[in-house]
């Protein structure tokens, strides 16, 4: 999180560790951007809990710095593992930009609390108004640092070979965010870690068992950091225990995604390992519940079957930058399905998949997945990230 910050500055956000030997308190200042209290600086102690972010940090307005403590402990009750320092820190300017009090501030209690924030210095890591520690960037230093660049007149090639750069650096940026852990923020570009997808599994009474997938990624880190904090010493199924995604959502087991063949690679064993749980319901060390590939088949196909479904119903947030599925691209989906549906003859629904040959090995089904999201991308339904 202080990375990313340090990379990208928040405006009106500034957060530092005033004493290395002690990472996981941190000092904080949000400068307050409208509402009655704007242009007022609240300095802020963090405290980090040694779980973080499966734990939320405990936050208290600096010593010396009163305040009605009848709001202090309810400005952020609940928390979940997606959300970093910024996000946190952001839902705190926003309460006080609109605190809702049912009533307005006087002048003079306003006036009273703007004096009262210039005259502070913190005693720890000298914060004062005049000379903020952490320093912030101001709203309006954002847009001032915009300032038009002068263009350059370049060849052809090197034209081509900035604008074949740019797409490089476009596809390197989009991979890195939709392949980013929501909980740790690492990403598997850069940080070398193994994604995957949540899954709440469930038993029903007749011992059958029944898989859901989360679409959202979060690192084998993360997921091993859950079984730990509820008190697991191992990757086993957890019937009776659910933690909570990035977005809310319960799981209770994890499933490696393949990137690519270095990631498998690296994360074979795990993926094995995940598969053989969730189709037999158990991690017990017996040979008979050793991975087979048939327990691949069984499983993913399921997998991928549900995903479908509620990728083209609209339920699935796809990512930040194309949010939930649009709506005539779902309508689109669903007609398609239906003609699909209407079809009562093999082979002309052979023909209507684009298959001319049959299935033998998995490299033919790989190459059917391929050419269906070509399709897919080539008519406007889906809009996946290729390194073409």
């Amino acid at each position: 999180d202080l990375r990313d910050l340090d990379k990208s500055p928040v405006p009106g956000l500034g957060v530092c560790c005033p004493d290395e030997s002690n990472p996981f308190v941190l000092h904080c200042n949000v400068l307050i951007n409208d509402g009655p209290y704007r242009g007022i600086m609240i300095h802020l102690i963090l405290h980090i809990p040694e779980d973080y972010p499966l734990t939320g940090p405990a936050g208290n307005i600096a010593p010396g710095l009163e305040f009605d403590s009848s709001y202090h402990l309810h400005i952020h009750t609940d928390h979940s593992p997606g959300y970093s320092l910024s996000t946190a820190l952001l839902q705190i300017i926003t309460f006080f930009a609109d605190p809702d009090f049912g009533y307005q501030p006087s002048a003079e209690s306003i006036a009273r609390l703007r004096t009262m924030v210039k005259n502070f210095t913190c005693k720890t890591c000298s914060h004062t108004f005049a000379k903020s520690n952490p320093s912030i960037v101001h709203y309006t230093e954002e847009q001032s640092n915009k300032r038009p660049v002068k263009e350059e007149t370049i060849s052809n090639e090197e034209e081509e070979r900035l604008k074949s750069e740019r797409a490089h650096l476009q596809l390197q940026r989009e991979l890195m965010e939709k392949l980013t852990c929501g909980v740790t923020k690492q990403n598997a570009i850069e940080d070398k870690i193994c994604v995957g997808y949540p899954l709440l599994i469930t038993r029903d009474r007749r011992g059958r068992l029944w898989s859901e997938i989360i679409l959202e990624l979060i690192s084998y880190d993360a997921y091993v950091a859950e079984i730990q904090r509820s008190g697991g010493e191992k990757l086993d199924f957890y019937e009776n225990m659910k933690f909570r995604s990035v977005t809310g959502a319960d799981y209770n087991h994890w499933l490696p995604l393949y990137i690519n063949a270095d990631h498998f690679r690296k994360g074979q064993a795990i993926i094995q390992n995940s598969i053989s749980v969730i189709h037999n319901g158990t991690a017990n060390g017996s040979a008979r519940y050793d991975f087979t590939p048939s327990m691949a088949l069984s499983v993913l196909t399921t997998l991928m079957n549900k995903s479908a479904v509620r990728l083209f119903n609209g339920q699935i947030h796809l990512d930040r930058l194309h949010g939930h599925s649009p709506p005539i691209v779902v309508e689109k989906f669903q007609n398609r399905l239906r003609a699909i549906k209407a079809i009562d003859k093999y082979s002309i629904f052979i023909d209507a998949i684009q298959l001319t040959d049959t299935i033998k090995s998995p490299n033919d089904m790989i190459d059917l997945i391929k050419r269906s999201v070509h399709v897919s991308n080539k008519q406007g339904y889906t809009n996946i990230v290729s390194n073409g």
